[in-house]
């Protein structure tokens, strides 16, 4: 979970995207992480509905997209 929190929380500014209608590359890793836990937290065995990550800690709100 280490690796996952550090994509989430790395930022550089020379990766940031001009246009505000794009996705930058950072936020697509981050958006792609975000993703990724939410499958492993649907995955679990034991569990009868997964919490989703808030939709404000991942990017454009795509981590409840389901």
């Amino acid at each position: 979970m280490a690796e996952m929190h550090s994509l989430l929380t790395y930022d550089n500014p020379a990766l940031a995207e001009a246009d505000p209608e794009r996705e930058s590359a950072p936020e697509a890793v981050k958006a792609a992480v975000c993703q990724n836990i939410n499958l492993f937290m649907e995955a679990r065995p034991g569990t009868r509905s997964a919490p989703r990550a808030p939709a404000g800690r991942c990017p454009r709100g795509r981590c409840g997209a389901g």
